[in-house]
């Protein structure tokens, strides 16, 4: 899957004390579809959400108990990859998106992954540059953070190095 962001995150999970890497559709990890759409009815908008997977089946807050159901309705949007199979695909999107303008590529802090959740400890961070404010749709009980988190990923799953004060790929 070629990244492009901010269509596509670079996403961190945490479940049963498993660290794991996502690349996926923006579209996803909307962790609680019901204040999503609440949140456009106080808006005055009045849009049908039928159309999103998570009210089609019926999982409007993700959480450790129905992840894999989730993880199922996106089939296709996302893959699983492991920190090196991460770093492959970061240099061959680098490679494809070279004629790409210079706040789309790869490379700074847009290397860093767009999203920490930690379903084991209900925490949730936002690194996402676009619009969407995921944070604002945790389920009850979460604690969510828009900040930069990447002290908080462990040594041996960081993809990035800082050399000189810049972001490359390891």
């Amino acid at each position: 899957m070629i990244i492009e962001k901010p269509e596509v995150n670079i996403v961190a999970v945490i479940v049963n004390k498993t660290f794991n890497w996502y690349i996926c559709s923006k579209d996803m990890w909307i962790m609680d579809v019901n204040k999503l759409i609440k949140s456009y009815e106080d808006a005055g908008w009045n849009f049908d959400f039928s159309f999103l997977p998570e009210v089609q089946h019926n999982i409007r807050v993700v959480s450790k108990a129905n992840l894999k159901d989730y993880l199922a309705m996106y089939t296709g949007e996302y893959e699983k990859v492991s920190v090196s199979q991460l770093k492959e695909e970061i240099l061959y999107s680098q490679s494809v998106c070279e004629t790409m303008p210079s706040e789309f590529k790869l490379e700074n802090e847009l290397l860093l992954p767009d999203l920490l959740i930690d379903f084991d400890c209900e925490i949730f961070y936002s690194n996402y540059w676009g619009f969407t404010r995921y944070e604002s749709y945790m389920p009850n009980g979460w604690q969510a953070y828009r900040q930069n988190f990447e002290k908080l990923i462990p040594e041996n799953e960081r993809y990035w190095i800082v050399k000189e004060g810049k972001y490359n790929v390891r």
